[in-house]
């Protein structure tokens, strides 16, 4: 499937949002980053390894859609072409309800950036911070006497 058209990319984009917003897609994404985030720092210099996480990141996430696409669209679905088509359409999509909803849209960034790769493994980092720092910190009502 050639993406020659916003036609053909919007069908393809509200596709790939049903299967983003997945439970399955949710829990495989989360799996993913907590085990990426010890790994990543906040510094400005990458290490080589982000590489490494961000290409398996990619490739699964590559693999769970199109696994769940190839269910949907035509057999010669390609994602490598569909990537490429909303990157070469962004300004023509931009009206997009798909690309306006922001968790859809950096999901989609993420597999084809590293630094919004990397952006998101840090922020996945902190919110487990958070909840940690939840867990330990308990409230109880003050009483006045």
């Amino acid at each position: 499937m050639t993406f020659t058209n916003t036609v053909d990319t919007r069908r393809a984009l509200e596709v790939i949002e049903s299967c983003l917003l997945t439970l399955e897609f949710s829990e495989l994404q989360s799996a993913m980053l907590d085990t990426f985030c010890d790994a990543f720092t906040e510094d400005d210099e990458n290490k080589l390894e982000y590489m490494d996480y961000f290409e398996l990141y990619k490739n699964s996430v590559e693999q769970f859609l199109t696994e769940r696409l190839a269910r949907t669209l035509p057999a010669d679905f390609n994602m490598d072409h569909f990537l490429l088509s909303v990157e070469q359409m962004q300004e023509q999509l931009t009206d997009d309800a798909v690309l306006q909803n922001p968790d859809i849209q950096n999901i989609i960034t993420s597999i084809m950036d590293f630094c919004a790769f990397k952006e998101l493994v840090l922020s996945r980092k902190e919110a487990i911070k958070l909840d940690g720092l939840a867990e330990v910190l308990s409230i109880t009502p003050f009483k006045m006497q």
